[in-house]
């Protein structure tokens, strides 16, 4: 890794300010969610967004929580209070299927797979967050090793002046892209949002998530797909949630080790 990735603005025009990191080239990305959390965020039109502190795995919520001491001059303007939100590039993930259906129980133990139309879900989170907001999106970067992840806080850690000289907010949106190698079939994209005046980072994993409202899912959802457990009133729940939010696609059901999807 010999740079950091930029920041480009995104000229959506809707309300808040939308940045990519990095390079994005794909035109699709996926949601994996629980039935029963589809089921919600349809009918109230909504999308959940959480703070990292509540994130379980320390490599990376702790870039979101350390001090950044006298390494950063402005922290409220270089390393903000962000909520965040994960999808994947992956068409079939078996780990996540693994993860939406085997924790939970009733509705929550059934995984749903709603392919997404990336720009169209740009313009729809941009034009639903305040006019003051921010979004920032960018892909996971699995290229630094454990070891290298242990002691990138050292001053002899190779990395660490390419993260820690002239910090800003593109230092640390880079710190939270970070993820071990061995979860690179995750192959994920996070989306951030920055919400205006609202500075006061979480300290504990009981922070409130931010639901964020008139998330218009008919405009990017492209196709569903449910785990072929589900029963036929399961199905027709959500085949009519779908209808009446104006959501137009059939609804395949399928199992994990048969996945043989058509683009």
């Amino acid at each position: 890794m010999k740079k950091l990735k930029e920041l480009k603005q995104l000229n959506i025009r809707n309300n808040g300010d939308y940045y990519i990191i990095g390079k994005q080239t794909q035109d699709k990305i996926y949601k994996y969610m629980t039935l029963g959390n589809a089921i919600n965020s349809f009918m109230s039109n909504s999308i959940c967004f959480v703070e990292p502190v509540v994130w379980k795995d320390n490599y990376e919520s702790r870039f979101y929580t350390c001090s950044y001491g006298p390494t950063c001059i402005n922290q409220i303007v270089d390393t903000p209070k962000l909520y965040a939100s994960c999808f994947t590039k992956n068409k079939v993930s078996e780990a996540a299927w693994y993860i939406y259906s085997h924790k939970y129980s009733g509705l929550d133990s059934i995984c749903v797979m709603v392919e997404i139309d990336l720009n169209n879900f740009r313009k729809s989170l941009s034009k639903a967050i305040g006019s003051k907001d921010i979004v920032y999106e960018g892909a996971i970067n699995y290229q630094l090793s454990q070891s290298m992840l242990d002691t990138l806080h050292l001053p002899n850690n190779r990395l660490h002046n390419l993260f820690a000289n002239n910090f800003s907010l593109k230092n640390y949106l880079n710190l939270l892209l970070l993820k071990r190698p061995f979860f690179s079939y995750e192959n994920e994209v996070r989306f951030f949002i920055n919400k205006y005046n609202d500075n006061n980072k979480t300290s504990n994993a009981n922070a409130t998530p931010l639901i964020v409202q008139n998330i218009n899912w008919a405009l990017f959802i492209k196709s569903i797909t449910i785990h072929s457990r589900i029963d036929s009133v399961e199905y027709k729940i959500l085949e009519q949630i779908c209808k009446n939010n104006n959501i137009k696609t059939n609804i395949k059901t399928n199992k994990p080790e048969n996945w043989e999807f058509s683009e």
